[in-house]
């Protein structure tokens, strides 16, 4: 299923490689927008649910493999919230969608479609009446059929930012001793989600004269965040910097350019964008291998979730989370602040993220490695 997946989203990759830059509303069709927002609207709410109010098999065509397996995606992802929610004592309380940059091509019974969806989350700690929003954003293709007055849909592509039909998330056991390795997170307490929420305390942006400026950081990081809800800059990219969404992604690039532009270091030989970004400034290996061989971070953890939630309480403001998948790392994010549950919240390209908590989309057997920026 993985090696499926991957070829899907090579699919993608080139589908949008052909519309990005040029979604419009052009070619809308009345009968696909009102089951395109009916279908977003029943997915979002059965993030908060826990299953789909209406029933999600009823928008896909299940008779085709790939309906089924665009069914299946949507479900995972579905089941990974309620799994991931609990495990970090939260609720999802709130979900909606807005379908943007809608294009639609159809012919007879069929319709190709491409389109931006900017789903905003609300959610709440266990204990804590204050309300969290984040928000992920996501380019998709369609392929749509002809079903009686409406549609189905036959084939689907996107890059997700939350989990999908394989994700786990780390989930810790509770009523029980925390393990040995996790000691220094919390020492005699049962319920380990509780303990990571309280040992991350407060991530305050400091102020004075360092060389990195963190709240240059987060305020261009939430400008330019892209299609997430929530991001500014009319939720798109610096067009200043040439986007590598489509080609093989964006994330490095969008976090060198968040501590340039917002953090004002200065870049060098080896990690620079001048027409094209190098290759430290765009892969997210080579990023995380610059910024701790070149001296301008220090590694404050490496590991899976256990191993490294004792060190979250020091990560600030402008700090990076590499998220490395069988040997290689394959994500970066860059820390905006905290939620109300003291948790880090980052953003990031591809998928898009505007104030998510840093694990969240992630499996238990990811490996996350901590970067501290250095002021």
């Amino acid at each position: 299923m993985r090696k499926q997946w991957r070829w899907l989203i090579l699919g993608l990759a080139v589908l949008l490689a052909l519309v990005s830059g040029t979604l419009s509303r052009a070619g809308a069709d009345p009968s696909v927008e009102r089951f395109l927002k009916e279908m977003y609207a029943v997915r979002a709410q059965g993030l908060v649910t826990g299953k789909a109010a209406d029933g999600l098999d009823r928008f896909y065509d299940t008779s085709t493999q790939s309906g089924r397996f665009a069914l299946a995606h949507e479900d995972g992802r579905i089941q990974y919230m309620q799994a991931w929610a609990p495990a970090r004592n939260l609720a999802v309380v709130e979900a909606e969608t807005f379908v943007t940059n809608l294009r639609v091509k159809r012919s007879g019974d069929k319709a190709t479609v491409s389109l931006i969806s900017r789903t905003r989350l609300g959610y709440r700690y266990n204990g804590n009446p204050e309300l969290d929003q984040m928000g992920v954003g996501s380019w998709h293709w369609l392929q749509l059929v002809r079903s009686g007055d409406s549609w189905k849909v036959q084939k689907e592509f996107y890059l997700d930012a939350m989990g999908s039909e394989w994700t786990e998330p780390y989930r810790p056991k509770k009523a029980s001793l925390v393990p040995a390795e996790e000691a220094a997170v919390a020492e005699n307490v049962a319920d380990e989600a509780e303990a990571v929420q309280n040992v991350v305390g407060e991530l305050a942006v400091p102020t004075g004269g360092g060389r990195l400026d963190r709240q240059g950081v987060v305020a261009y990081a939430e400008e330019y965040c892209g299609a997430a809800w929530g991001c500014g800059n009319n939720s798109d990219y610096n067009e200043r910097y040439q986007s590598y969404r489509n080609l093989g992604g964006d994330c490095a690039n969008f976090a060198s350019q968040t501590l340039v532009e917002g953090g004002k270091l200065k870049p060098d030989w080896t990690w620079r964008h001048d027409k094209a970004g190098s290759a430290c400034w765009v892969n997210a290996q080579s990023f995380v291998r610059y910024m701790l061989g070149s001296g301008r971070a220090t590694l404050l953890a490496k590991g899976t979730y256990p191993k490294v939630a004792g060190a979250l309480g020091k990560l600030q403001p402008g700090d990076i989370v590499g998220y490395q998948v069988k040997g290689t790392i394959t994500h970066v994010s860059i820390i905006t602040g905290k939620d109300h549950g003291g948790v880090p919240i980052v953003a990031a390209h591809t998928a898009d993220r505007y104030r998510n908590p840093w694990d969240l989309g992630w499996d238990k057997g990811t490996v996350y490695v901590l970067l501290h920026l250095r002021d």
